[in-house]
């Protein structure tokens, strides 16, 4: 009963946390907020970080904002996009380039702890973390029709969003401008350099200085991936001489939506030697759970539908007190 209780105290703490972080995140949309503290983390946060909403037609993008911790007034700012389609930039807040991280070692359960990040990037850039396309994370529609998307509309949207976004920050108007992004977004994000490097050709105010764009592990064309599957499978030695060499005959060297019965039946025999085979990085374990880092594996998967849950709990909370 006792553990029952705690437990209890501690998902009631941790709610009574959650609305406050929703409104400081929702605020007045198209301004950004400032955001001094953060559930989990001990004291005022030793960097600048911004919340608010960019209005691009019916669609309201959510941004996180991370001042450079050095420079901020001549860093490059950074537009950060995660993949999915459809994950939050607060992936890539905490897990992949931001000023935060979770206590894993720490963890017990319940609220978790934060952690500074040493490598983060924003020691030296200054960090736009954009929930795209729209139904990402905070990131919403006003009408139900413009929730319907695709790589190029969000492509177009995003431009909007940057040049709308460098109106609302002067003083970044300045500096060099980078796009990065992983996964899927690494479709989006070229398609996002030529607009606005079209933008910038027809004379759009304000001008985005563009300087270059980062891709990591991106998500390119889906037929040239899975043509190229095959031929790094047989260099790895995944798979054998003899079976490489059936499929690419009975499959004509294109293993894409196969209509031969002969070629179906070899990438079957692939599939079998490499179903159980990481396919982000072959020389770890295909279950994460086995690595050596497994306990930290586990924690993250807990911390997450820790906050999942407890973030659905809150806006309900929100939305009931809202009305």
């Amino acid at each position: 009963m006792a553990s029952s209780s705690s437990s209890s105290a501690k998902r009631n703490t941790a709610l009574s946390f959650f609305p406050l972080l929703l409104l400081s995140l929702f605020g007045s949309a198209f301004a950004g907020n400032i955001v001094k503290t953060l559930p989990g983390y001990p004291g005022p946060l030793p960097f600048t970080l911004e919340t608010g909403y960019i209005s691009v037609g019916e669609v309201e993008f959510f941004y996180y904002f991370v001042h450079s911790q050095g420079k901020p007034a001549s860093d490059p700012v950074l537009l950060y996009m995660n993949g999915g389609p459809g994950c939050t930039g607060l992936n890539g807040f905490i897990f992949q380039t931001g000023p935060l991280k979770f206590n894993l070692s720490d963890y017990t359960g319940g609220l978790p702890t934060l952690l500074n990040e040493p490598n983060a990037w924003t020691k030296t850039s200054n960090i736009i973390y954009l929930d795209a396309p729209v139904g990402a994370g905070f990131s919403y529609a006003t009408t139900a029709a413009s929730y319907s998307s695709d790589d190029s509309l969000t492509a177009q949207q995003i431009h909007i969003f940057v040049r709308k976004w460098l109106i609302e920050y002067p003083s970044f108007q300045s500096n060099p401008f980078f796009i990065a992004s992983d996964s899927y977004a690494g479709i989006i994000t070229p398609m996002l350099a030529q607009n606005i490097l079209q933008g910038n050709e027809a004379l759009i105010t304000p001008l985005v200085r563009l300087k270059g764009y980062v891709l990591s592990c991106p998500h390119t064309d889906t037929d040239v991936e899975t043509n190229s599957k095959i031929p790094f499978a047989h260099r790895m030695t995944l798979i054998s001489d003899a079976l490489y060499k059936a499929v690419k005959t009975s499959c004509n060297d294109y293993y894409v939506e196969s209509t031969s019965a002969n070629c179906t039946e070899d990438l079957a025999a692939v599939n079998e030697c490499i179903e159980l085979i990481n396919r982000q990085n072959i020389l770890e374990p295909y279950c994460a759970f086995l690595s050596p880092e497994s306990h930290e594996a586990f924690k993250i998967s807990i911390i997450c539908s820790w906050i999942y849950g407890s973030l659905i709990q809150a806006c309900k909370q929100l939305f009931m007190f809202a009305l």
